[in-house]
């Protein structure tokens, strides 16, 4: 059974003081940093205890998860580290760099929208959750399958992708089934780790993956399994203790 270890860039400025980020690019804060390296500890502990290694890590091309992507890396002995688009931030078009308050002044109706249903929301100028799914769930189907594809006796390792708190949603609620419209209901914070499980012998190819009217994954035989992978775990903070108590705000 492989993992894919899915990360949330650690803080930033622009997430202490809710500012929306979107496709700009803002580097970690030094809490951040901090994060970076106590989620390498931790997955390097955990891989070490299941005898398993961290084959790849996977990052958004935006810096502040470029960075951290790197910062975990580096403690990786023979891990590939590798950049791509599809797990970039959803773009909130016009509202990049403005802060939650000035959202709500100036787009009263579009962030009621946001807040009441995220499912058919786009942003002005920008995209929407279902073009985030669009890109991210059929790479990470692609990267599934490669990596089963690839594989040999000795196991073909754990993969870490670390990426944005709208995208890791994303791929949860559809790797669960359920439709965006529950967007909410889930809690990623910045320097949390979530974990899917997939079985070695499961090959993903994009054109197998598709969605039902709600709005939540098929599976790869036209089942609502939510293509045979397992959500192991969600929003994982206990690494982070160290640093106080975590940040209640989804932001």
């Amino acid at each position: 059974m492989r993992r894919i270890y899915l990360v949330r860039h650690g803080r930033t400025d622009w997430n202490k003081q809710e500012i929306f980020r979107g496709r700009m690019d803002v580097p970690l804060d030094d809490v951040g940093r901090q994060q970076a390296g106590l989620v390498r500890e931790f997955l390097l502990e955990t891989c070490a205890a299941r005898g398993e290694r961290l084959m790849k890590v996977i990052s958004s091309p935006l810096g502040r998860a470029r960075e951290m992507a790197e910062i975990i890396h580096s403690g990786v002995e023979g891990a590939a580290l590798e950049v791509d688009e599809s797990f970039s931030d959803i773009d909130v078009g016009n509202w990049g760099g403005l802060y939650v308050t000035q959202v709500e002044r100036d787009f009263p109706r579009e962030y009621r929208v946001w807040l009441e249903r995220p499912d058919v929301m786009r942003f002005p100028s920008g995209e929407s959750l279902e073009d985030v799914r669009e890109r991210a769930w059929a790479k990470l189907l692609d990267i599934v399958g490669d990596s089963a594809s690839t594989g040999n006796a000795t196991g073909s390792g754990d993969i870490c992708i670390v990426s944005h708190r709208v995208v890791l949603k994303v791929l949860l609620l559809t790797a669960i089934g359920a439709p965006l419209r529950s967007f909410w209901k889930l809690k990623v914070d910045t320097g949390s780790i979530s974990v899917l499980e997939a079985p070695d012998h499961v090959v993903a190819t994009k054109s197998s993956q598709g969605f039902t009217e709600d709005g939540s994954a098929r599976g790869v035989n036209g089942s609502d399994d939510g293509h045979r992978l397992t959500v192991a775990a969600v929003n994982i903070t206990s690494h982070l203790a160290k640093l106080g108590a975590p940040d209640k705000r989804d932001f």
